[in-house]
């Protein structure tokens, strides 16, 4: 899984314990336990493994953000709704999500080890 600055370094520094993530046909296989490589989208050379340790879902990003707080999820955000606009900014499939309350997200919490790969 890719991830932008700063949320690549947030992520690997344990800064931000909660990656959101929309449940679609590539993560539905993801389980507690499970060892993700985290690549820098501008340098994909550079990357970290974290073991996933909680999946939870949610209908929405909003639910998502609210249910865990701004410190676990978008820590460099002040406001919920500042926190949803940069998530339905990622791609279209992200923007549809708010529109789409049937749609699960994944949780990925304080995974508890980050190794340089």
């Amino acid at each position: 899984m890719t991830l932008s600055d700063p949320y690549f370094g947030f992520v690997r520094e344990g800064t931000k314990k909660v990656e959101c993530r929309v449940a679609d046909d590539e993560r539905s296989s993801i389980n507690v336990n499970d060892k993700i490589i985290f690549k820098r989208r501008d340098s994909p050379n550079d990357s970290f493994e974290m073991r996933i340790t909680k999946i939870f879902f949610a209908n929405n990003f909003r639910d998502l953000i609210t249910h865990f707080g701004l410190e676990n999820t978008m820590p460099n955000v002040d406001s919920v709704d500042a926190a949803v606009d940069i998530y339905n900014g990622i791609s279209e499939k992200y923007a549809k999500v708010e529109m789409t309350p049937n749609l699960s997200l994944i949780h990925i919490s304080e995974p508890t080890r980050r190794t340089p790969i």
